[in-house]
């Protein structure tokens, strides 16, 4: 057995375990169960989980799935080929069986052949078509990039506005500390507050002038 078809009978072994998969996904979601919702999340967990494995042992296989659906396409277009002659040369036998070239026994001869082949490639077709389809929605499934974690937002701190210490009071002076005392204001003399005493001499205005002056002063 060549590698090519063992790697084709291990993707059709694969593929045949993700339908099984997918189709209990499927009725776990529509079937009615007594079962309580924590016992159906653990089996849908469970399938989902193992189909997601069954996509990564695909991806493994992606080679000889786009070798596999490339041939399968190619298979189609040549049995639409096919048909579509057949097709062209059933409506060839008819016109001359209608101008009366063909009688009736070879012009059901002819039609008889040509209706067998084109049902023999209208059910080929409609296989070929569906593993094509089939195919294209695997690949499609291998070529997606696996969901990757979203990365967590980061953490932004507020900022804290800096708030400015006020200086700290004095402290009091020990107790028994040496203050300077507070000199008392000293109060005036009496010589400071009486008025200036004139020389007048032997002058008797002067002598007059001046008592005025203390009278007014007193």
């Amino acid at each position: 057995m060549s590698d090519d078809t063992q790697n084709l009978a291990a993707v059709e072994a694969i593929l045949s375990e993700r339908d099984a998969l997918h189709g209990w996904l499927v009725r776990l979601e529509a079937a009615g169960s007594s079962a309580p919702e924590s016992v159906r999340a653990r089996v849908r967990e469970d399938y989902e989980h193992r189909l997601a494995a069954v996509t990564e042992r695909l991806r493994e296989h992606a080679d000889t799935i786009g070798n596999r659906l490339a041939a399968d396409r190619a298979e189609h277009d040549d049995l639409a080929g096919r048909a579509r002659i057949s097709r062209d040369a059933l409506a060839e036998a008819e016109l001359r069986h209608a101008v009366g070239e063909y009688d009736s026994e070879q012009f059901e001869r002819e039609r008889g052949r040509h209706t067998g082949d084109l049902e023999t490639y209208d059910l080929a077709l409609a296989a070929v078509a569906e593993r094509v389809a089939r195919l294209e929605e695997v690949q499609a499934l291998v070529r997606r990039e696996p969901a990757s974690p979203e990365p967590e937002a980061p953490v932004v701190e507020a900022a804290v506005p800096a708030v400015e210490e006020a200086p700290a009071p004095e402290a009091p002076p020990p107790s028994g500390a040496w203050l300077p005392e507070a000199q008392p204001e000293s109060a005036p003399s009496a010589e400071a507050s009486q008025p200036p005493v004139l020389d007048v001499g032997q002058d008797p205005d002067r002598a007059d002038q001046v008592l005025v002056h203390r009278v007014v002063v007193v």
